[in-house]
């Protein structure tokens, strides 16, 4: 239920009740009545509204007890604590607004945090791949030159090299996501790979 419809109920329901027992009380007294008990909305401690379940069962709890032996006499006092519950259930729902905000609030949080090391780790990887391709490319040209010098030694160097760098794997040096933010903000940062 949300915060209009409980309102709602419990305007039309135990307005509507409230009404047969004070008429019907009314009807019983003679004209002239003392001075009537005021009821005090009472300081309540907000974290009886933090748990949707426990509220819901002291709620049913409450009407149904003072909904029991209920007299023509005790209808003043059963219309004040049906007012009183009225504005703790309006309570409630603010508070409940409240956590949802927060949770919201801390969603976004979290998905801007996301995304900011997602982008990090894609602009690693963009670099680190690129060097790659650069190394590749000059690891292979030097395998050509050295095929077409006959070269023995600098084609044995050069195809090492190259079974080095594929068996390296660029995430390896992706330790964190911070340190590679940082690494990518410092402009000296020499990337090694």
């Amino acid at each position: 239920m949300n915060k209009e419809e409980i309102l709602d109920f419990l305007k039309k329901k135990g307005i509507e009740f409230a009404r047969e027992k004070v008429q019907a009380f009314l009807e019983t007294q003679p004209e002239e009545q003392g001075p009537q008990e005021v009821i005090e909305p009472e300081v309540v401690d907000i974290s009886k509204y933090e748990d949707g379940d426990a509220f819901e069962a002291q709620f049913h709890q409450e009407l149904q007890d003072m909904s029991k032996d209920l007299t023509p006499e005790k209808m003043l006092v059963f219309v004040g604590r049906l007012t009183k519950m009225t504005f703790e259930v309006q309570k409630f729902c603010e508070v409940q607004e409240t956590k949802r905000t927060l949770i919201n609030a801390q969603r976004e949080i979290m998905v801007k945090k996301i995304q900011a090391q997602k982008e990090v780790m894609l602009v690693y990887l963009e670099k680190s791949f690129d060097e790659r391709k650069k190394n590749f490319a000059k690891l292979f040209s030097l395998v050509d030159e050295a095929m077409v010098h006959n070269n023995d030694r600098q084609l044995d160097l050069a195809l090492r090299s190259i079974n080095m760098l594929a068996a390296s794997s660029p995430f390896k040096a992706l330790r964190s996501v911070e340190e590679t933010k940082k690494a990518l903000e410092d402009k000296n940062h020499e990337w090694d790979f």
